[in-house]
Protein backbone atom coordinates (compact mmCIF):
# COMPACT_ATOMS: atom_id res chain seq x y z
CA UNK A 1 0.00 0.00 0.00
CA UNK A 2 0.71 3.39 -0.52
CA UNK A 3 0.34 6.62 0.90
CA UNK A 4 0.17 10.70 -0.46
CA UNK A 5 1.76 13.48 1.94
CA UNK A 6 0.85 16.81 0.54
CA UNK A 7 3.86 19.42 1.97
CA UNK A 8 3.20 23.17 1.95
CA UNK A 9 6.59 25.09 2.50
CA UNK A 10 4.62 27.83 4.73
CA UNK A 11 3.74 25.36 7.42
CA UNK A 12 7.33 23.86 7.31
CA UNK A 13 6.27 20.53 5.63
CA UNK A 14 3.55 20.07 7.53
CA UNK A 15 1.92 17.16 6.38
CA UNK A 16 -1.63 16.21 5.62
CA UNK A 17 -1.88 12.52 4.69
CA UNK A 18 -3.63 10.35 2.62
CA UNK A 19 -4.02 6.80 2.08
CA UNK A 20 -4.10 4.90 -1.60
CA UNK A 21 -5.29 1.53 -1.86
CA UNK A 22 -3.33 0.06 -4.80
CA UNK A 23 -0.72 -2.36 -3.76
CA UNK A 24 2.83 -1.27 -4.84
CA UNK A 25 5.99 -3.72 -4.12
CA UNK A 26 9.76 -3.04 -5.07
CA UNK A 27 10.50 -4.78 -7.91
CA UNK A 28 13.23 -7.42 -8.25
CA UNK A 29 15.12 -7.29 -11.35
CA UNK A 30 17.32 -10.36 -12.58
CA UNK A 31 21.17 -10.67 -12.15
CA UNK A 32 23.15 -9.52 -10.01
CA UNK A 33 21.89 -5.85 -8.30
CA UNK A 34 24.25 -2.85 -8.16
CA UNK A 35 24.69 -1.28 -4.41
CA UNK A 36 21.56 0.89 -3.18
CA UNK A 37 21.87 4.66 -3.23
CA UNK A 38 22.87 5.79 0.05
CA UNK A 39 21.07 8.87 2.24
CA UNK A 40 24.09 10.92 1.78
CA UNK A 41 24.25 10.09 -2.05
CA UNK A 42 20.57 10.97 -1.92
CA UNK A 43 21.08 14.36 -0.23
CA UNK A 44 23.45 15.58 -2.22
CA UNK A 45 21.49 14.78 -5.18
CA UNK A 46 18.35 16.77 -3.92
CA UNK A 47 20.70 19.52 -2.91
CA UNK A 48 22.01 20.02 -6.20
CA UNK A 49 18.57 20.42 -7.70
CA UNK A 50 16.54 22.40 -4.83
CA UNK A 51 19.31 23.87 -2.76
CA UNK A 52 20.59 23.62 0.42
CA UNK A 53 17.63 25.93 2.16
CA UNK A 54 15.11 25.37 0.35
CA UNK A 55 11.31 25.91 1.17
CA UNK A 56 11.98 29.67 2.12
CA UNK A 57 14.73 28.32 4.64
CA UNK A 58 11.81 26.91 6.87
CA UNK A 59 13.61 23.21 6.48
CA UNK A 60 17.45 21.94 5.61
CA UNK A 61 17.53 19.60 2.36
CA UNK A 62 18.82 16.81 5.07
CA UNK A 63 15.06 17.54 6.45
CA UNK A 64 13.52 16.84 2.87
CA UNK A 65 15.81 13.53 1.64
CA UNK A 66 14.08 11.86 5.64
CA UNK A 67 10.94 11.49 3.24
CA UNK A 68 12.88 8.36 1.27
CA UNK A 69 13.58 6.13 4.95
CA UNK A 70 11.17 3.92 3.24
CA UNK A 71 13.01 2.68 0.12
CA UNK A 72 16.72 3.02 2.28
CA UNK A 73 15.00 1.07 5.20
CA UNK A 74 12.00 -1.20 3.31
CA UNK A 75 13.55 -0.96 -0.33
CA UNK A 76 9.85 -0.07 -1.04
CA UNK A 77 9.14 2.64 -3.61
CA UNK A 78 8.86 6.62 -2.85
CA UNK A 79 8.46 9.53 -4.89
CA UNK A 80 9.38 13.22 -4.31
CA UNK A 81 7.90 15.88 -6.32
CA UNK A 82 8.36 19.70 -6.16
CA UNK A 83 6.74 22.31 -7.58
CA UNK A 84 8.64 24.72 -10.21
CA UNK A 85 9.15 27.16 -7.40
CA UNK A 86 11.08 25.00 -5.39
CA UNK A 87 13.91 24.33 -7.80
CA UNK A 88 16.79 26.10 -8.40
CA UNK A 89 15.61 26.37 -12.55
CA UNK A 90 12.06 26.70 -11.74
CA UNK A 91 10.84 23.13 -13.11
CA UNK A 92 9.00 21.31 -11.53
CA UNK A 93 10.75 17.68 -10.67
CA UNK A 94 10.16 14.24 -9.32
CA UNK A 95 12.75 12.23 -7.35
CA UNK A 96 11.79 8.49 -7.18
CA UNK A 97 13.89 6.06 -5.64
CA UNK A 98 13.27 2.41 -6.85
CA UNK A 99 14.87 -0.89 -6.21
CA UNK A 100 17.39 0.79 -4.00
CA UNK A 101 18.10 3.39 -6.79
CA UNK A 102 17.67 7.38 -6.79
CA UNK A 103 16.46 9.08 -9.90
CA UNK A 104 15.56 12.63 -10.98
CA UNK A 105 12.89 14.21 -13.88
CA UNK A 106 11.40 17.08 -14.89
CA UNK A 107 7.57 16.77 -13.59
CA UNK A 108 5.90 19.09 -16.24
CA UNK A 109 2.07 17.02 -15.87
CA UNK A 110 1.25 17.21 -11.99
CA UNK A 111 -1.64 20.20 -12.27
CA UNK A 112 -0.94 20.63 -8.08
CA UNK A 113 2.82 21.37 -8.65
CA UNK A 114 2.36 23.64 -11.81
CA UNK A 115 -0.05 25.61 -9.79
CA UNK A 116 1.42 26.62 -6.54
CA UNK A 117 4.05 26.28 -3.89
CA UNK A 118 3.69 22.77 -2.95
CA UNK A 119 5.28 19.17 -2.85
CA UNK A 120 3.87 15.87 -2.76
CA UNK A 121 5.16 12.14 -1.46
CA UNK A 122 4.45 8.90 -2.07
CA UNK A 123 5.78 5.90 -0.64
CA UNK A 124 5.08 2.52 -0.68
CA UNK A 125 3.61 0.94 3.04
CA UNK A 126 5.49 -2.08 4.52
CA UNK A 127 8.16 -1.00 6.51
CA UNK A 128 8.63 -4.23 8.78
CA UNK A 129 11.92 -5.17 11.09
CA UNK A 130 12.82 -8.47 12.26
CA UNK A 131 13.06 -6.61 15.95
CA UNK A 132 14.58 -3.47 17.35
CA UNK A 133 17.93 -4.73 16.46
CA UNK A 134 17.32 -4.19 13.07
CA UNK A 135 15.12 -1.13 13.12
CA UNK A 136 18.03 0.28 15.36
CA UNK A 137 20.89 -1.25 13.14
CA UNK A 138 19.12 0.60 10.01
CA UNK A 139 18.80 3.75 12.01
CA UNK A 140 15.30 3.50 12.51
CA UNK A 141 14.72 6.11 15.58
CA UNK A 142 11.89 4.38 16.79
CA UNK A 143 10.59 0.39 16.93
CA UNK A 144 6.66 -0.27 17.54
CA UNK A 145 5.50 -3.52 18.46
CA UNK A 146 3.13 -5.63 21.14
CA UNK A 147 -0.26 -4.16 19.44
CA UNK A 148 -3.12 -5.25 21.28
CA UNK A 149 -7.35 -3.78 21.42
CA UNK A 150 -8.85 -3.87 24.49
CA UNK A 151 -12.32 -2.53 23.03
CA UNK A 152 -12.77 -1.20 19.24
CA UNK A 153 -11.91 1.79 20.25
CA UNK A 154 -9.16 1.49 22.43
CA UNK A 155 -5.81 -0.26 21.58
CA UNK A 156 -1.76 -0.78 23.65
CA UNK A 157 1.49 -0.80 21.83
CA UNK A 158 4.79 -0.86 22.85
CA UNK A 159 7.80 1.86 21.40
CA UNK A 160 11.58 1.35 21.60
CA UNK A 161 14.19 4.11 21.23
CA UNK A 162 16.67 3.91 19.11
CA UNK A 163 19.82 5.21 21.56
CA UNK A 164 21.88 6.09 18.99
CA UNK A 165 19.77 8.00 16.90
CA UNK A 166 19.05 11.84 18.36
CA UNK A 167 15.73 12.02 17.85
CA UNK A 168 13.75 13.45 21.00
CA UNK A 169 10.28 12.45 20.32
CA UNK A 170 7.84 11.50 17.59
CA UNK A 171 4.45 11.88 16.93
CA UNK A 172 1.55 8.53 16.59
CA UNK A 173 0.61 8.70 13.01
CA UNK A 174 -2.66 6.89 12.13
CA UNK A 175 -3.96 6.27 8.65
CA UNK A 176 -6.66 4.45 7.03
CA UNK A 177 -6.93 3.58 3.58
CA UNK A 178 -9.65 3.56 1.03
CA UNK A 179 -11.31 5.07 -1.59
CA UNK A 180 -11.01 8.49 -2.35
CA UNK A 181 -9.10 11.17 0.11
CA UNK A 182 -8.53 10.21 3.62
CA UNK A 183 -7.42 12.30 6.18
CA UNK A 184 -4.74 11.15 8.51
CA UNK A 185 -4.39 11.44 12.39
CA UNK A 186 -1.12 13.07 13.76
CA UNK A 187 -1.10 13.28 17.21
CA UNK A 188 0.09 12.35 20.63
CA UNK A 189 3.92 13.29 21.05
CA UNK A 190 5.57 10.02 21.98
CA UNK A 191 9.41 11.05 23.98
CA UNK A 192 11.99 9.07 23.46
CA UNK A 193 13.29 6.51 26.44
CA UNK A 194 15.88 3.98 27.31
CA UNK A 195 13.11 1.39 28.36
CA UNK A 196 10.75 0.19 26.15
CA UNK A 197 7.28 2.52 26.61
CA UNK A 198 3.57 0.92 26.97
CA UNK A 199 1.52 3.31 25.43
CA UNK A 200 -2.18 3.55 25.10
CA UNK A 201 -4.17 4.99 22.38
CA UNK A 202 -8.09 6.01 22.38
CA UNK A 203 -9.63 6.48 19.06
CA UNK A 204 -12.70 8.72 18.57
CA UNK A 205 -14.68 6.28 16.41
CA UNK A 206 -13.93 2.37 16.09
CA UNK A 207 -12.60 1.38 13.01
CA UNK A 208 -13.38 0.48 9.76
CA UNK A 209 -13.01 -3.13 9.35
CA UNK A 210 -13.45 -2.67 5.51
CA UNK A 211 -10.56 -0.66 5.08
CA UNK A 212 -6.76 -0.86 6.51
CA UNK A 213 -5.71 1.26 8.98
CA UNK A 214 -1.82 1.82 9.55
CA UNK A 215 0.23 3.04 13.10
CA UNK A 216 3.45 4.54 12.85
CA UNK A 217 5.47 7.45 14.45
CA UNK A 218 6.01 10.71 12.89
CA UNK A 219 8.30 13.58 12.87
CA UNK A 220 7.35 17.39 12.80
CA UNK A 221 7.87 17.32 8.63
CA UNK A 222 5.88 14.16 8.32
CA UNK A 223 8.91 12.07 8.06
CA UNK A 224 8.54 8.30 9.03
CA UNK A 225 10.33 7.36 12.19
CA UNK A 226 9.70 3.79 13.16
CA UNK A 227 8.53 0.63 11.22
CA UNK A 228 4.48 0.25 10.05
CA UNK A 229 2.14 -2.02 12.04
CA UNK A 230 -1.27 -2.73 10.47
CA UNK A 231 -4.48 -1.84 13.63
CA UNK A 232 -7.09 -4.77 13.39
CA UNK A 233 -9.57 -4.05 16.11
CA UNK A 234 -11.02 -7.93 16.15
CA UNK A 235 -11.18 -10.01 19.06
CA UNK A 236 -7.43 -11.54 19.53
CA UNK A 237 -6.11 -9.15 17.36
CA UNK A 238 -2.30 -8.84 18.36
CA UNK A 239 0.69 -8.23 16.87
Amino acid sequence: MKYVILFFASTALAATLSLQTKAQQPNKSAGTPSAPDSLSTVTEKLRSAIGDCPFNCSVRVEDVACVFRPALWAGLPVTFRVSWSQSKDGKARAFVMKDGHFSELVDDKDARLLAGNMTTMERGYGITFKGPDDAFAKGAPFYISDLAFESPTVFHFTVASNPAVAADRGAVAIQETGEGYNMGVVADAVNSDTKPQRLTKTLTTPLDQKKKTYLFLVDSHGCVLSNDLLLDSRAGSKQ
